[in-house]
């Protein structure tokens, strides 16, 4: 078992805020909107982070360093590997046409992937994640 705060979580996307219930502890983070040269100064600074991106925009929060988001997806389904499904696309090497390139840029900094119009990421925190809920150039 890991250590950590994985806890029940969701996102209000109408109010842009995430909520995580441990127990009987509720936590609250508003989502504010950022742009690629904050989160760069963030990543810098090692600020633990939650980045919303959804068609384009990306919103922020500041999060616990040990909340941990692995148990399941936030909403939909993460599209690159879920169950016996995975993206074709992921499994096209480096110097090919078509391959994915969130796979070799170690699944980091959702603001540069065009691609990706719905998903998360956490950074800075013990237990980072990157989750992909809706991609246009997803190929199952």
């Amino acid at each position: 078992m890991r250590e950590g705060f994985e806890a029940e979580t969701y996102l209000d996307l109408d109010n842009k805020t995430l909520h995580i219930k441990k127990g009987s502890s509720q936590f609250t983070y508003t989502l504010v909107p950022t742009t690629k040269s904050d989160l760069a100064s963030l990543r810098e600074a090692d600020i633990p982070s939650f980045v919303l991106k959804i068609d384009g925009k990306l919103f922020w929060a500041e999060i616990d360093r040990n909340i941990s988001f692995f148990a399941k997806p936030l909403f939909g389904k993460h599209l690159c590997a879920t169950g016996r499904q995975i993206c074709q696309r992921l499994l096209i090497p480096m110097n090919q046409p078509g391959h994915c390139m969130k796979t070799y840029n170690n699944s980091k900094r959702i603001e540069n992937y065009p691609g990706i119009i719905k998903g998360y990421e956490t950074f800075g925190t013990r237990y980072d994640c990157f989750v992909v809920c809706e991609c246009k150039y997803f190929k199952a």
